[in-house]
């Protein structure tokens, strides 16, 4: 059972925030990490949707499978149990924060992990091209979370 949840957020849960949770899952099971619990939602998401196909073969670039992966409206029971709440930009932690006041302290911006103030940009609707960028521009924020949440549980 994990020991600490990563919640990803972006606005309709089917682009950035998949990917963030298939790239970051990708680096616990790589460690063998199951301390670790990973999810996304969205401010604005509608349960049940697919990830993008965009999204799933920028991953499958990675060597990541993303299947049966369904979206999910940002929910209280999920801001409640995550111990990170990651956001995509800066609007999305303003949206999280009014929705939740409360989680005030364990609510970031994803790129502050790799010393950038930058929104990660949305590549809804864009080619192969546009979502590979996206998930080179996040990977290592990642990488420095997923470090900074190993050496907590350490």
């Amino acid at each position: 059972m994990a020991r600490h949840t990563v919640l990803f957020v972006c606005t309709g849960n089917t682009c950035r925030s998949p990917m963030a949770e298939a790239y970051f899952r990708h680096l616990c099971d790589r460690d063998g990490n199951d301390g670790i619990g990973v999810a996304s939602a969205g401010v604005h998401a509608m349960d049940g949707g697919e990830a993008s196909a965009m999204g799933i073969a920028a991953l499958r670039h990675e060597g990541i499978v993303l299947t049966g992966f369904r979206s999910s409206a940002l929910s209280a029971a999920q801001v409640d149990a995550a111990a990170d709440i990651i956001v995509m930009t800066a609007g999305h932690c303003r949206q999280v924060l009014s929705m939740y006041p409360h989680v005030t302290d364990k609510t970031r911006q994803l790129m502050g992990y790799s010393g950038s103030n930058a929104d990660v940009f949305d590549p809804y609707g864009g080619d192969l091209d546009m979502f590979q960028q996206c998930l080179a521009m996040m990977k290592p924020a990642l990488i420095a979370l997923y470090r900074d949440v190993k050496s907590q549980l350490e």
